[in-house]
């Protein structure tokens, strides 16, 4: 006889809690050193290893996960052994991380920078294994970001940061403030409390997307009107891009998935339509210079304007080139993990920074191997989001990690930061254990395990 093993109460609440506490600290990139950078003149992020906040309950979660497998080898309980492909996937990249340490500038970052994906894999194992509803995840992702939304709002109102604790955005006028110009004007765009407005716009999409099957319930509808409007104040516009590819497609999938709630679909749509025709509304002006190259094209605006944005996009340009004559050159090894901002000076004339895109920066850290397992990863997310999944959160998960894949062709975080990879960790897992969930809707209970010995219920 199978025995049946259930998760105590007591283990069952701190695992949660251990998972609520990633997803709420994620967005932070607080770092706490724990050496000098290890190249002068880089973005001290990138190059200096350290602790993050989120580091905290990364490390509560593995141990209580794995102190929970320990509990049920010892009762003798069995347990389903599931193919984690998106684990695997990323595990994986971490291993070629430290194969790429071999041909890199800078062996030792290399080396940290592989160990941090390869924890990030193991972050999506364990969030697997922890079976919090996507529900809740998504709720208390959304009420997280909230705050991040109030400080951005205030930071744009003010024009400078708030000097709040863990504070990364800078003042109009320093070197890479995120900014919008216009003649004099000058907006400061809003940062919250991540390391940019990209990585906060990025956030909130994903949030956004995760929040549709939901929005049944006036709460879910709240939020997903105030992480609109922080949205529009990150003026992320590839984070709105993926939005307005993403939605209409997770709302037809919605439909099919669960044919009896029909209404979801419009009123995400309606909800959606009417918040965008509000936000442009209001800053209509920054909107028009963020699309330089249709202003470029109309004749609105001139100048410092559209050459501050135009730049903008032909540094980006020129970032691409560079990363494809890394993988010509380097195509097995790559340049090493985390190692694009040291290589790239020796072949494009630009600030060290990573590439925003992010398979050409993974084919050129870590081979075309690297470029290979992020478009299978793309291209899974795509087939059950276009196909339509017969699992509400799958279909959302899937939705949720397209976003960040549009976003990758045009910004690096997703990846880059470890604030990003945890953010894609995540979405990864919930997509995991929808696609494991039998029930529809995904609502078994998070401490029940099924067996063969198990009453049917009547």
């Amino acid at each position: 006889m199978t025995v049946v093993y259930q998760r105590a109460r007591w283990l069952d609440r701190l695992i949660h809690a251990a998972v609520y506490g990633v997803v709420l600290l994620m967005p932070f990139s607080v770092l706490y050193k724990l050496s000098e950078p290890l190249r002068p003149g880089q973005v001290e992020l990138y190059v200096t290893p350290g602790l993050e906040l989120a580091d905290i309950p990364v490390a509560v979660l593995l141990l209580l996960v794995v102190l929970e497998r320990w509990l049920q080898r010892r009762r003798g309980a069995s347990f389903a052994r599931k193919r984690l492909v998106f684990a695997r996937l990323v595990l994986l990249l971490g291993v070629l991380g430290v194969v790429s340490a071999f041909g890199a500038q800078l062996p030792v970052l290399a080396v940290y920078t592989a160990l941090r994906w390869l924890l990030a894999g193991v972050v999506l194992w364990a969030m697997v294994q922890a079976r919090v509803a996507p529900r809740r995840i998504a709720y208390v992702l959304a009420l997280g970001l909230c705050v991040h939304v109030v400080i951005a709002l205030l930071q744009v109102w003010n024009g400078a940061p708030l000097g709040l604790p863990g504070e990364l955005a800078l003042r109009p006028g320093r070197r890479s403030a995120s900014i919008v110009r216009l003649g004099d004007e000058m907006w400061l765009r809003g940062y919250g409390l991540t390391f940019h407005p990209n990585a906060l716009g990025g956030y909130l999409a994903v949030a956004l997307t995760l929040l549709l099957p939901l929005l049944s319930s006036r709460s879910a509808r709240v939020l997903w009107g105030v992480l609109s409007i922080g949205l529009v104040a990150t003026l992320s516009r590839s984070a709105v891009l993926a939005l307005l590819l993403v939605v209409p497609l997770l709302a037809w999938s919605l439909r099919r998935a669960d044919p009896r709630r029909p209404s979801i679909s419009r009123r995400s749509l309606v909800v959606f339509g009417c918040l965008a025709a509000l936000a442009i509304a209001a800053f209509w002006k920054p909107i028009v210079v963020r699309l330089d190259p249709l202003i470029v094209q109309l004749g609105i605006g001139q100048g410092e304007a559209v050459g501050s944005e135009q730049g903008s996009l032909e540094g980006r340009r020129e970032m691409n080139a560079a990363a494809i004559a890394m993988i010509a050159k380097h195509p097995f090894l790559g340049v090493g993990a985390g190692n694009f901002p040291i290589a790239m000076p020796a072949i494009a004339n630009l600030r060290p920074q990573y590439v925003h895109n992010i398979p050409l920066l993974l084919g050129a850290e870590v081979g075309v191997a690297g470029l290979l397992i992020w478009l299978a990863i793309a291209v899974w997310a795509g087939v059950v989001l276009t196909r339509g999944a017969a699992n509400v959160w799958l279909s959302a998960a899937a939705a949720a990690s397209w976003v960040i894949v549009i976003i990758g062709l045009f910004d690096c975080y997703p990846w880059s930061l470890n604030a990003g990879r945890l953010l894609t960790v995540t979405v990864l897992a919930l997509m995991e254990s929808a696609a494991q969930s039998s029930h529809p809707l995904h609502n078994q209970p998070a401490n029940e395990w099924k067996t063969e010995n198990r009453k049917p219920e009547m």
